[in-house]
C-alpha cells in the first residue's frame, strides 16, 4: 500500500519535472500542491507519517523502510 502511495504522490513531481522552462516546473508544483490542498477526496498525504509513527517495537523491520522510503 505504501509503494502505490508513493507512485501516485511522486507522479507530480515526475509531471513537473518534464516541464520545459524552470518557470513551468515551479508552476507545475504550485497548482499541484494548491490543488491538493482543496480536494475533497483521497488522503490528507498522511500515510508516511502514520506508518512510521504507529508501528510498535514488533514492527522495527516496517518503521526502518518507511524511514528509508523517507530519506
Amino acid at each position: 500500500m505504501l509503494e502505490l502511495y508513493e507512485v501516485e504522490k511522486l507522479e507530480q513531481t515526475r509531471e513537473a519535472l518534464r516541464q520545459p522552462t524552470a518557470r513551468a516546473v515551479a508552476e507545475h508544483f504550485m497548482r499541484g500542491a494548491i490543488d491538493a490542498q482543496i480536494s475533497t477526496c483521497g488522503t490528507d498525504d498522511c500515510l508516511g507519517v502514520i506508518s512510521a509513527t504507529a508501528c510498535g517495537a514488533e514492527a522495527d523491520s516496517l518503521k526502518a523502510d518507511v524511514i528509508q522510503r523517507r530519506d
